[in-house]
């Protein structure tokens, strides 16, 4: 996820403001194309928690 771009945010439209720049309405930085480390964190926290749930009840891989 650290080197996959953002789809939604590939399609940007001519005359869209710079990347990192403020939107003067909102005040909020312009979103980059790549996934936020915020957002990478929470998906590994939902995978290692359905683990860690999965081993704890003994549902671990089948061989």
């Amino acid at each position: 996820m650290r080197e996959a771009p953002v789809p939604q945010r590939l399609n940007r439209r001519p005359g869209a403001p710079q990347l990192g720049s403020v939107n003067s309405v909102t005040g909020k930085a312009v979103l980059g194309t790549k996934y936020a480390p915020r957002t990478i964190n929470g998906q590994l926290s939902v995978l290692f928690g359905f683990y860690e749930c999965h081993l704890r009840d003994d549902e671990g891989p089948r061989r």
